[in-house]
């Protein structure tokens, strides 16, 4: 069944609205999801109040429920996953033409995470799972070059909340790098003017990066690599940046 959650921002003087469909591609744990929401939710609560009407739907791909067609929402959010995009299971290839027939289209696309990597993948780049092992809590990224919706200026680095061991490795041809890193050397592309996508996780604040590393301690996570990602979270963050970042990149199209 498709979720639906309406969120107006309370800006009068902005008259064009914003239908942006989250595909869902990842579930959290049941305690996570009770004090954080689900992804989808992370995502209204980082995208709303910036200066843009956004109405947002929600489509669990994951379960196989997908939208009807590519133009049912104006654009597309796509969520992390504790899945591969390389997984074989028969959702991602439904996804994977999902995203190619809205690239065709010239329908805006952000990927988040998984997102960033099915994208990469669908289009022709190629996804493994890294011998670096986890990117685990606050990164640095270096910006490398600056799309228009970035508006032109900012520091040379951005620090942001990872969590993934799966990297995108080769780009697609139409794909331009934004921000890299020594662990993540393709951490931010952008595809024209219609598809931006970042490896690491704007919706993560401290306190869920926490929650979420101390969650998997054991299970996911060996101790030193848990630990060494909770000492990181003693840095600062950026996701307002990133969160402003893909505002104005919805706002183009709006």
């Amino acid at each position: 069944m498709l979720v639906n959650y309406n969120h107006l921002i309370l800006n009068e003087s902005i008259l064009a609205t914003v239908k942006l469909g989250i595909l869902e591609t990842g579930k959290m744990t049941p305690d996570l999801e009770a004090k954080y929401g689900a992804y989808p939710q992370m995502f209204v609560r980082l995208l709303g109040n910036r200066g843009l009407h956004l109405e947002f739907e929600f489509f669990p791909v994951l379960d196989d429920l997908f939208p009807e067609s590519v133009n049912q929402c104006d654009a597309w959010l796509i969520t992390g996953s504790r899945h591969g995009a390389y997984d074989e299971l028969p959702w991602i290839p439904r996804l994977e033409e999902f995203i190619r027939s809205a690239a065709a289209g010239k329908i805006p696309m952000v990927g988040i995470c998984f997102g960033h990597q099915i994208i990469a993948q669908a289009l022709g780049g190629r996804v493994i799972k890294s011998e670096k092992g986890w990117g685990l809590g606050v990164n640095q990224y270096k910006i490398t070059k600056t799309a228009p919706w970035m508006n032109g200026s900012m520091d040379a680095e951005i620090a942001v909340n990872a969590v993934h061991q799966d990297q995108v490795v080769e780009i697609p041809e139409e794909a331009e790098l934004l921000a890299t890193s020594e662990f993540c050397p393709n951490a931010m592309l952008a595809y024209g003017n219609s598809i931006f996508t970042v490896q690491p996780h704007p919706e993560f604040d401290h306190e869920f990066q926490a929650d979420l590393i101390n969650a998997r301690r054991g299970i996911a996570f060996e101790d030193h690599v848990a630990d060494q990602g909770i000492a990181s979270l003693s840095q600062p963050i950026e996701n307002h940046t990133v969160a402003d970042w893909i505002v104005d990149f919805l706002r183009q199209h709006a």
